[in-house]
This record gives C-alpha cells, structure tokens and sequence, in this order.
C-alpha cells in the first residue's frame, strides 16, 4: 500500500503502472496493452531490468515489465537460439493474456527460487513446442469471457480459477496437481 498526503503524479516514475488498490493519492497512467519477450535483458526473469527482456512490438526493445493490465506475447523473435526459457521469480507474476503463439526454438516457462503463483486475467495459449517447467500454482482471474489453450501439455502446476469469469478451454487441460473452481466462476470445454 501506498498512501500520501497530496495528489502526486508519478507517471514519470511508475510509467504504466496499474492501481492494484490500496493506494492513495497516486495519479497511475494508462497501460499499455501489450508486451512483447525480446529477450537481451539483464537476466533471463519475467522482471530483470536495464535493460528489460520486454518491448512494445515484436523486435523492438526496452519497455516496461508487464503487469496484471498487459497482454503478453512471446512468438518467433522472442528466442534466437534453441531451449532458453523464461524464469518467474517473483512472488507473484502477472499479466492479462499469456499468448506463446508462433514461438520458435522450443522455450521454456521456469518456475525460480521465491516464485509462488502466475496470476493470468486473461486467456492463456501456449505452444506445441515448448516446455511448462512452472510447477507452483496458476491463478486464473478474469472478469469476462476467456480461452485457455494448453496445446494437450501437461501443467505441472496447481490451477485455480477464481472471479466470475467464463472460460473456455479448447483441448484438453491436463495437470500433475489439483484443478479447484472458485468464486462462481464457469469452465467450458469447447
């Protein structure tokens, strides 16, 4: 929580942060909707800094981590070379969509020391070809309607759905741990 005693705009600082409550006096600007995984950053986590592994488009570079209001995307710039990965440490992760559309190379999601759940507000679309290594526990929480298509993987991974969305899941989701449906949400298998 972040409280101060007079309206204050950080934009300069927070530079498309997202009000996640509890914060007052804080003038958040708006998101931008998408984030691409460029890779090049200072590590090869969801979070490293100067430089980023994210962009605005496709091959660009440089642009602000995502958070639960981003869309990310991970397709055939993102990886240049075959088995790198993307490691999660954070206690938390999020995003809005996780889209591994058109990846190449056969990357990896890792689970890495201090990560304890991916929180997803959207819809979730992995890749054939690549490999689900986070084994903690996903957190669906969208509002509205939402596909998740895992490509028959195996998610070793607690899944839990929670809000009201309605999700759509395309194939077949398959876990090695638990699947809980909360807080009225609906699943369908498409």
């Amino acid at each position: 929580d972040i409280g101060l005693s007079v309206s204050n705009d950080l934009s300069a600082i927070l530079g498309g942060s997202v009000n996640s409550g509890n914060n007052n006096n804080i003038v958040f600007t708006t998101f931008v909707p998408g984030r691409f995984w460029v890779g090049g950053g200072s590590s090869n986590t969801w979070v490293a800094t100067v430089p980023t592994n994210w962009a605005d488009e496709t091959g660009a570079i440089n642009a602000g981590i995502p958070t639960s209001a981003t869309n990310v995307f991970f397709d055939g710039n993102s990886f240049t070379a075959p088995n790198q990965n993307v490691v999660l440490v954070n206690p938390i992760t999020y995003c809005k969509s996780m889209d591994w559309t058109g990846v190449a190379h056969s990357p990896s999601l890792n689970y890495g020391s201090g990560s304890s759940s991916l929180d997803i507000y959207g819809s979730l679309t992995l890749h054939q070809n690549m490999t689900f290594n986070y084994n903690t526990r996903i957190n669906f929480r969208a509002t509205g309607a939402v596909t998740i298509a895992s490509k028959n993987k195996s998610i070793p991974s607690d899944i839990y759905f929670y809000g009201p969305g309605v999700y759509t899941i395309n194939d077949t989701l398959k876990t090695t741990r638990n699947i809980e449906l909360n807080n009225g949400s609906s699943v369908i298998v498409a």
